[in-house]
């Protein structure tokens, strides 16, 4: 891919070497006048310097006629594409307009936002087969533990309704009491009374003994049967109490038992309600489908890719894979020419290059051999160190 992208990148950022450039970087050697030939450290230095010079240019020769080779292997590719026969560039043509269709729909999945979180993922599709049940068991317990809390609300308020109707029946049978206390204090200060008419003044006091025992009898009878009323409702308000407090701690039992039960559900499923896995749910049906396109692209893109790779094999081309990642330019004859006029450019760069490191080795032999040449009493010593760098090297 590397390989790739240095090639087919866009004609813009090429920027050719410039001669002010070389010049800079190297060139004759015209820096003898501060040399002292006859200082041994300086003439070793210097030589060695040449053949450092040497070394480097010949290396970048190697690298660039390297990628030279690869240039006009690419270009040798395109013009075997384009002399290709109507018939068969119609073929080549549709495999790579459908990798390239492909391609597009790839990365506009790559670049979709995920719908959740990857461990939201990860957890729905391990319970992919009982989601649904768990959707429904959690809203069963959900709703059946709002239904018990309504209940024991409920209760309570029949437990206060009790306990409210038994204060009432202590307090009326308390006042019943009294007001019988009173009513035989009144009927006594009455006897005495008619007494104290009959025997001090004389006076027939019988139809007041009458009346005082009617009236009495009256309120004697009203109030015993207020007192049983009262008796009765106490009784039956304390029973009902009995069999609230029953069926409240019946209800409360459910209510632990159904806690647990929700608190096992939300640990098993990974949430805090029901509705909180049902929307998990739906966004992981979405994520599924849009991962399960992105595999079949994927699966798509690899059968057209073999196949445009395996017609391209027919042409004895220098890489037919590289066109799996270039396919607009088989589709697209200005993508082809702009590719091409960028390859020649590169091309024309890179010999260039060449041409300045060949000529900049040279110039580096050369100098070597004319400080043999004018100083041959070092001439063994420096043909000594050349053979010992070229041996090293492989110069």
């Amino acid at each position: 891919m590397n390989i790739f992208k240095k090639l087919f990148r866009k004609r813009t950022e090429y920027q050719p070497l410039e001669e002010a450039q070389q010049e800079e970087a190297g060139g004759k050697y015209n820096g003898r006048e501060m040399l002292d030939v006859t200082d041994e450290r300086q003439r070793k230095k210097y030589v060695e310097n040449c053949l450092e010079q040497m070394r480097e240019s010949a290396a970048e020769i190697e690298r660039l006629q390297d990628e030279y080779r690869l240039v006009n292997a690419y270009l040798k590719d395109m013009e075997e594409i384009d002399a290709l026969p109507e018939y068969e560039k119609s073929l080549v043509e549709e495999h790579a307009k459908a990798i390239y269709t492909l391609d597009g729909d790839r990365e506009q999945f790559e670049s979709r936002s995920s719908h959740m979180a990857e461990s939201d993922y990860r957890r729905m599709e391990r319970m992919e087969e009982e989601a649904e049940e768990g959707i429904r068991k959690l809203k069963e317990a959900e709703e059946y533990q709002e239904k018990i809390k309504k209940d024991l609300q409920r209760l309570e308020g029949e437990k206060h309704a009790c306990r409210y109707r038994m204060n009432e029946a202590r307090v009326s049978l308390i006042n019943t009491r009294g007001m019988t206390v009173i009513c035989v204090i009144a009927a006594a200060a009455c006897v005495v009374m008619l007494l104290c008419l009959e025997l001090l003044l004389s006076m027939d006091a019988k139809i007041g003994y009458l009346i005082m025992a009617i009236v009495a009898a009256l309120v004697m009878t009203a109030l015993f049967v207020k007192y049983k009323e009262a008796d009765r409702e106490l009784h039956v308000a304390s029973s009902s109490l009995n069999k609230v407090i029953l069926l409240q701690n019946k209800v409360k039992i459910r209510l632990v038992n159904n806690t647990n039960l929700l608190d096992y559900l939300y640990v098993k499923y990974g949430t805090g309600s029901a509705e909180r896995l049902k929307e998990l749910w739906a966004k992981y049906q979405v994520e599924k489908e849009e991962r399960q396109k992105i595999k079949r692209t994927e699966e798509d893109l690899d059968f057209f890719s073999g196949q445009l790779v395996k017609q391209l094999k027919n042409y004895q081309l220098f890489d037919p894979v590289i066109w799996v990642h270039q396919t607009k330019a088989l589709i697209d004859p200005k993508e082809m020419v702009e590719i091409r006029h960028n390859m020649i450019l590169r091309r024309q760069n890179l010999r260039k290059q060449i041409d300045y490191n060949t000529e900049n080795a040279k110039s580096a032999k050369e100098e070597i051999m004319n400080l043999v040449k004018e100083y041959p009493r070092y001439g063994e010593e420096i043909l000594d160190m050349v053979s010992v760098y070229e041996k090293r090297f492989g110069l």
